[in-house]
């Protein structure tokens, strides 16, 4: 059926070309006529026929986009699941798509201000795609970057090849990185330029290493899914307070400190620091590099961190304290931004550690059935009960408190000192006590 709508766009097209042609045809009127229809027999939902918010719909008309310090709006913005996968930029088909160098120069700019892999332009009458890895200057040709040229014409006899590179079904298994990776592709542009490679470099820092590595290696997307990861939050208790009795940079300064000592502990237990969101600190285990002892690790952390915060006071001397929280499940990770990268985590995982930590006490570490469950053999813990989560219902939950007596580190193991006696070394006076006062679940 969508290559017969395809065919009977066209022929209409063919037969009223003049007319098209004509400067009195809008570019509103081509986008009705035949761009929507077009795109649409792809498998596209341009109306929003699902009703999907704004965030998560296939086809957003007029995206706003950040280019160089300017607000602009690329005509067409294709994403799945809320993520941008290509632009289109469409023009009257009195415009000569093929020899005008701006309407080229602007598809560009926009889709590499976006970190999009590829984009389309067209007025129905010519239909171009562009490596848009290369960075672009007003002074290229039309031809530059273009690694794929259509008239009108060939759209029938070519709808294989347009339907297996850019319909949803087809970017859902990954059609835009094979192509994009492709000899055929690489042949017809330059290498990315060398701004971009010095900006892949400064994404180390930014960004996990083996992510960094993958897309300074050419790949367009980074978006992994995980069977099995553990999420900490770990959240300053009385922060707000705390932050309206200081001054900004003593305020700035402490934080810095405390999170430094966290970022530190992250390193030692092979664990990703996620983010920090205020005085909140997101850690998780198990991405983006997988491992079977994600919620261990996890587990000895929290505990080195309710060590580590000990050292630090408010301006009245008293100690501060952490509420943690965490929580085991699937998840997926991902690099998101166009110019500030980051790399983030999504999944009801992250949602109900978040909610075990706010639903915590001062100086607790939360944690749900489902990591107690993995964790009860070699740490120690306090049965809370059920208790009513927000959003979530009546969950069991319990308080980590230790680890079992007898049990080593992962660094013991080799015969080496534990790490969070040598972060306490670092960030406190001694080492925290680990016994709990009460009778605790999983110690026998």
């Amino acid at each position: 059926m969508s290559r017969d709508t395809i065919t009977a766009l066209v022929s209409r097209f063919a037969e009223h070309l003049e007319e098209y042609r004509s400067p009195s045809y809008s570019e509103a009127l081509l986008r009705q006529d035949f761009l929507n229809p077009f795109f649409e027999a792809l498998g596209w939902d341009m109306q929003n026929k699902q009703g999907f918010s704004q965030t998560f719909r296939q086809v957003i008309h007029e995206d706003s986009l950040n280019v160089e310090g300017s607000t602009k709006a690329p005509d067409y913005c294709f994403q799945l699941g809320g993520r941008r996968v290509f632009f289109v930029e469409a023009k009257k088909p009195a415009a000569d798509l093929k020899e005008s160098i701006h309407p080229a120069y602007q598809l560009r700019r926009y889709a590499w201000s976006a970190r999009l892999p590829v984009s389309i332009l067209t007025d129905f009458e010519e239909f171009a795609v562009y490596d848009c890895r290369v960075k672009p200057t007003p002074a290229d040709k039309p031809a530059a970057a273009r690694v794929l040229y259509l008239p009108f014409n060939e759209y029938p006899a070519r709808w294989d090849e347009l339907t297996g590179l850019f319909s949803p079904e087809a970017i859902q298994k990954g059609a835009i990185e094979k192509y994009v990776g492709s000899a055929k592709l690489k042949r017809g542009t330059a290498q990315v330029d060398d701004a971009f490679l010095e900006e892949i470099e400064g994404w180390r820092e930014l960004l996990p290493a083996p992510i960094a590595q993958r897309l300074k290696d050419g790949e367009a997307t980074i978006a992994d899914r995980y069977e099995e990861v553990t999420v900490l939050f770990a959240d300053i208790v009385g922060f707000t307070p705390l932050s309206e009795r200081m001054v900004p940079d003593d305020l700035v300064g402490l934080l810095n400190r405390i999170f430094t000592a966290f970022d530190r502990l992250a390193d030692r237990h092979g664990l990703e620091k996620i983010k920090t969101i205020g005085d909140a600190y997101m850690v998780a285990g198990g991405l983006p590099q997988r491992r079977a002892d994600h919620a261990q690790a996890v587990a000895r952390m929290a505990l080195d961190m309710q060590t580590a915060i000990a050292a630090f006071a408010d301006p009245e001397g008293r100690p501060l304290q952490l509420r943690i929280g965490i929580h085991t499940g699937p998840a997926a990770a991902g690099v998101i931004g166009a110019r500030k990268f980051i790399y983030d985590v999504w999944s009801d995982t992250v949602n109900t550690a978040s909610r075990m930590e706010s639903h915590s006490f001062p100086a607790k570490i939360q944690v749900t059935q489902e990591t107690y469950g993995r964790l009860k053999d070699a740490f120690l813990f306090e049965d809370r009960g059920e208790i009513m989560i927000k959003g979530k219902g009546a969950m069991r939950t319990y308080f980590l408190c230790g680890i079992k007596v007898g049990v080593p580190s992962p660094s013991e193991a080799l015969g080496s000192a534990g790490s969070s006696l040598a972060i306490c070394a670092e960030t406190s006076s001694g080492p925290e006590k680990r016994n709990p006062s009460k009778p605790v679940a999983g110690s026998s």
